[in-house]
């Protein structure tokens, strides 16, 4: 067993160090995909590059967002949460599943978020990722719905004159 990183450790860190000043933020999952390696390994390499100062982490439900600094990571989230309101304006409520279906049919935001999470009702970090973003635009939910208790959030009234 090495003792330190290795070379391919060492290459590889700085592909991904690369990969997060051309993107801004990246899921594990993205950076796994773009680098061909299994999901321990970029975890090993995102760490390091944050114990670096490099990275920064960001959880969202239970998606873990990994971006060059606090500054973009910010500016990530706020760009989701802008849309989430863009897409749930003029609607009563909101589910996360309402919101998937939003954001399938609209090619913008089906760009912005498939960079982060799968679009599929049936992955669960996909639906933990938009309750979380529900949460953080528009509070606690207002009840729970159903047999398997989803959230139900309440839209505000009224987005005439919002700017999105």
């Amino acid at each position: 067993m090495p003792r330190g990183a290795t070379q391919t450790v060492l290459s590889r860190k700085e592909e991904v160090h690369r990969l997060l000043q051309f993107e801004g933020c990246i899921s594990v999952e993205g950076a796994r995909r773009a680098l061909g390696v299994s999901r321990t390994q970029m975890r090993y390499i995102l760490e390091k590059l944050q114990a670096e100062g490099r990275a920064v982490s960001v959880a969202v439900g239970r998606v873990a967002l990994w971006c060059r600094d606090g500054e973009v990571a910010a500016q990530t989230l706020e760009e989701l949460a802008a849309e989430v309101r863009r897409l749930l304006c003029g609607f009563r409520f909101a589910t996360s599943s309402r919101l998937l279906r939003l954001i399938s049919r609209d090619g913008k935001s089906s760009k912005t978020f498939s960079k982060y999470v799968l679009l599929s009702p049936k992955a669960a970090a996909t639906m933990s990722f938009l309750n979380a973003l529900l949460q953080a635009v528009f509070g606690q939910p207002a009840m729970y719905m159903g047999s398997r208790a989803t959230p139900l959030y309440l839209v505000p009234p009224s987005c005439r004159g919002a700017k999105f």
